[in-house]
């Protein structure tokens, strides 16, 4: 094993120069003591440099399965951080909506503060407002390009339940426990109606993408590559004319939606 194992050698010599001179109790009793000793000598060491000679493959198969297991591992905390987040985007954006409404009933109904003071609130607001929206774009484009196309749907399908948890929690605030007053519901259900459009369009987006690899992958022997491009720019194009029609269908309506509940609040 590459180990040092002085006193065995020496053990040993004297056991082999007993035999020669056919003193073979002698003899006997030096190996005896020969095998004790390398196992005194021996117990719990290792030669490192050797054992990585005698067992380089199984090494590396057990480095590869680490790294893998290890990128594994990285992805998916990277896609839980991702979606956290997200999440985490969402309710800060609610909760500055709602400080801007706050803002206006101190400055136009309390008179609390002047004006000016409210402009200043206003683009600080708005400031942070913008740079939710970009970290949220630079979010979603990372996990289009870290997730496969099945886990970003899962993903995308997963921020949509959590977007209509809090539309229904937004509501039961307005409609059963009164705490939310109109201005407040109408600015977070405006703002929750557009997260999910946008939640919408993603899905949208990816079902695109999904549908353009499998008619790649089937279509690879028969169809050439320019033939391919221009069924893949069709099918995008189509798609995309879904996607604003499904927009502009979810915005008509939450028009409708808000008018039919400020009419219900008059009566």
């Amino acid at each position: 094993n590459g180990l040092r194992v002085t006193e065995t050698e020496r053990v040993y010599g004297l056991a082999l120069a007993a035999f020669q001179l056919e003193d073979y109790n002698t003899a006997s009793k030096r190996i005896n003591e020969a095998k004790f000793s390398l196992v005194l000598e021996t117990k719990g060491k290792v030669n490192i440099a050797k054992f990585v000679i005698n067992n380089w493959w199984k090494l590396l198969i057990a480095m590869a399965m680490l790294a893998v297991m290890a990128l594994f591992s990285y992805n998916r905390m990277q896609a839980y951080s991702i979606i956290r987040k997200l999440r985490d985007i969402d309710k800060e954006e609610l909760s500055i909506n709602e400080m801007m409404k706050q803002a206006q009933v101190r400055c136009f109904r309390e008179r609390k503060i002047t004006v000016s003071e409210y402009h200043k609130l206003m683009y600080r607001y708005n400031k942070r407002v913008e740079e939710l929206r970009h970290r949220r774009l630079n979010l979603r484009s990372k996990r289009v390009n870290m997730f496969k196309l099945s886990d970003e749907l899962k993903s995308i399908m997963a921020e949509k339940e959590y977007l209509l948890d809090l539309i229904k929690s937004v509501q039961k605030d307005y409609f059963q426990t009164k705490i939310s007053d109109w201005d407040t519901y109408k600015i977070k259900m405006e703002a929750l109606v557009r997260r999910k459009a946008e939640v919408q369009k993603d899905m949208i987006m990816a079902e695109a993408r999904r549908r353009i690899a499998r008619a790649e992958k089937a279509e690879k022997k028969t169809v050439s590559r320019k033939e391919l491009n221009l069924k893949e720019a069709r099918d995008l194009s189509r798609m995309m004319e879904k996607t604003d029609e499904t927009l502009q269908m979810l915005a008509t309506k939450q028009r409708e939606y808000l008018a039919k509940t400020k009419r219900r609040r008059r009566h």
